[in-house]
């Protein structure tokens, strides 16, 4: 009878951790892109999104993913979500990025 060996459940928290601050890392990257040479307006409502994203990866991750933790939980939710909903406030009441 074979055993299979002990996982370390450390380690593969970690590298989800650390996997979570790369993705968030690109998709900033991505919306900061759409902004500049698509539109404003998709690329904050892509923003917006993503702080939704990140704030239900920071609710439902086990521990505090690397780089989209500060806080406690809870607020760091609050905070994300709050910033996701302003962003899209912005995106759709700003006259300015209509010509942008």
């Amino acid at each position: 009878m074979s055993s299979s060996p002990p996982v370390d459940t450390a380690k593969e928290l970690s590298d989800l951790r650390t996997t979570t601050m790369w993705v968030v890392l690109g998709a900033v990257a991505v919306c900061t892109l759409i902004i500049a040479f698509v539109s404003a307006r998709l690329g904050v409502y892509a923003l917006a999104g993503l702080m939704a994203i990140v704030g239900t990866v920071r609710l439902s991750v086990p521990g505090a993913p690397f780089g989209i933790s500060a806080r406690s939980r809870l607020l760091d939710v609050v905070w994300c979500w709050g910033i996701a909903v302003c962003l899209a406030f912005l995106a759709t009441s700003s006259s300015a990025m209509q010509t942008l």
